[in-house]
Formats: structure tokens, C-alpha cells, sequence
């Protein structure tokens, strides 16, 4: 019973803390901004580095596809042909 007394002397919040940036402690606000910083920085490079691996590697195959569909046209024209 007397914690329910102390609870409404002080009333009720509905608000709660946020560490601020301004503020000269908010040392671990602005240490978790540029942590996601760097995450999305190398989210980005990530994506930039596989889509090049992916220009490149489509560059090496070239050929060897080309070259497959047109033994497997001849295949396929020789087949139906006989």
C-alpha cells in the first residue's frame, strides 16, 4: 500500500529519457550514431564491391555462355532435322 501513496505523490510520466547529442555526456549517444554511420557506409561499399565481382565475373563467362548456346543451337537444329 505504500508504494502505490509514493507512486501517485509524484504522478504519472509518460515520458522517459533520451540521451541527447548536444549535451558533453552524451558520449554514448554520438558513439552509437557513428557505429550506424559505419554500418551504413559499409553496407554501401558492400554493395558498390559486389556489383562490380558481378560485372566482372559476367565479363569472364561471356564467352563460355555464348559459346554453350550455340553448340546447344546446333544440337537442337541437328536433332530436328534427322
Amino acid at each position: 500500500m505504500a508504494s502505490t501513496t509514493a507512486q501517485t505523490s509524484y504522478g504519472h510520466c509518460d515520458t522517459f529519457f533520451v540521451e541527447g547529442y548536444e549535451d558533453t555526456d552524451g558520449i554514448f549517444a554520438r558513439a552509437a550514431a557513428e557505429r550506424e554511420r559505419a554500418r551504413a557506409i559499409g553496407k554501401v561499399q558492400q554493395k558498390h564491391m559486389a556489383a562490380n565481382l558481378s560485372r566482372l565475373t559476367s565479363k569472364v563467362y561471356l564467352n563460355d555462355v555464348l559459346e554453350h548456346m550455340e553448340i546447344m543451337e546446333v544440337r537442337s537444329s541437328d536433332s530436328s532435322s534427322t
